[in-house]
């Protein structure tokens, strides 16, 4: 799990909502924006309940997303933040394909090198 300085708050998430760039895969959906502001890169993960409807799949969802996120933290642009979206059918893929789509995102976004 990231750690409370490496997640997005509430006010940010909603900035990010309004004025990101938008990058898709088949399972996830990347909303991207840089703010200036900051030191390090922060990220978000929302899972729908039309994605999976019991919570323990939701926030085992998250975890995973979430463990990829805290491996490669450390390689990515310090002015950036990111909100993961789940897509349907997103609760069936492996772990392997969920690192995938994950790190092919965020090369695609330019927020990792």
């Amino acid at each position: 799990m990231l750690t409370r300085k490496q997640r997005i708050s509430r006010v940010i998430f909603a900035d990010v909502l309004k004025k990101g760039a938008w990058y898709h895969s088949p399972h996830l959906t990347l909303r991207v924006l840089a703010l200036s502001s900051q030191l390090k890169s922060r990220f978000a993960v929302s899972v729908s309940k039309k994605v999976a409807r019991k919570a323990v799949t939701r926030n085992l969802l998250k975890r995973r997303l979430f463990s990829v996120l805290q491996s490669v933290l450390e390689e990515t642009r310090p002015d950036s933040n990111g909100i993961f979206f789940f897509k349907k059918g997103g609760a069936e893929i492996s772990f392997k394909v969920l690192k995938g789509e994950c790190l092919f995102l965020l090369k695609k976004s330019g927020i990792l090198p």
